[in-house]
């Protein structure tokens, strides 16, 4: 027969148990916010002051200059303004969007040229108004050629003698180009216009150096001042070319 004692020792034993279960439960989880609730709003993204965009056939323009659209299509028979809620950050680019039906543009950064003239420029643009859809190209040319120095990688073609380099960089201030000849130092004035680049006569210091370094300086100033048209590929990569084809080739 189990004492009095014995059983007031089991009750407390297992009432002890119990509450150590109890504080092994883990607590719940808190409920899991839907996908709306969470969702993050579209990024607006910071836009230049002033953009402009153009295409060909059938020729139009687009200006957006702080928050209002100008469109001019139908080689500007045609027009259409709008004030652009803050441009929206997409893959590989931006894009402004008006309203259903309304203006929609979109900017991609990839290069493009000039279906007329064949400029290049910095981006690719989509333009949709109603059912109307216009492609082309947008941004500013000339920053395509300014910022860090330019590596020459060929000269008409060939390789650079090796160990040395040659140079070039684009001041969009002074309008002038100038680096290392890969002996001697050059500037000399370029002008950009709707038509093409074109590079005036070069100044430059007359240090002597190894013949064959002299040889392969005096084709790069001579091809440079015959300068064209340029292209900018989508590596990168910077092709100079006159009225004979490339001159010089070139990389950052």
């Amino acid at each position: 027969m189990i004492s009095c004692r014995s059983a007031l020792m089991v009750a407390a034993a297992m009432s002890l148990a119990a509450c150590a279960r109890e504080a092994a439960v883990a607590p719940e989880a808190a409920p899991a916010q839907s996908a709306a609730s969470v969702a993050e709003p579209a990024l607006e993204v910071a836009a230049p002051a002033k953009w402009t965009a153009r295409g060909q056939e059938p020729g139009w323009i687009l200006t957006i200059e702080n928050g209002k659209a100008d469109f001019s299509y139908a080689y500007g028979e045609k027009s259409h303004t709008a004030v652009l809620p803050p441009s929206q950050a997409i893959e590989g680019g931006i894009e402004y969007f008006e309203k259903p039906g309304g203006l929609a543009v979109t900017v991609l950064n990839a290069p493009c040229a000039d279906v007329m003239s064949g400029l290049p420029y910095p981006e690719t643009v989509t333009v949709t108004l109603g059912d109307e859809v216009f492609k082309g190209c947008g941004g500013d040319t000339e920053s395509l050629l300014t910022g860090a120095a330019w590596q020459v990688e060929t000269i008409r073609g060939e390789r650079l003698v090796g160990g040395f380099s040659v140079t070039m960089m684009f001041d969009p201030k002074a309008d002038k180009i100038g680096g290392s000849g890969g002996c001697n130092s050059y500037g000399a004035p370029y002008t950009l216009t709707g038509e093409g680049l074109s590079i005036g006569d070069p100044t430059y210091t007359e240090k002597a150096c190894d013949g064959a370094l002299m040889t392969q300086e005096s084709a790069f100033l001579e091809a440079l001042v015959g300068i064209t048209m340029f292209s900018v590929d989508e590596t990168g990569a910077l092709r100079m070319d006159g009225p004979d084809g490339e001159r010089i080739a070139a990389r950052r």
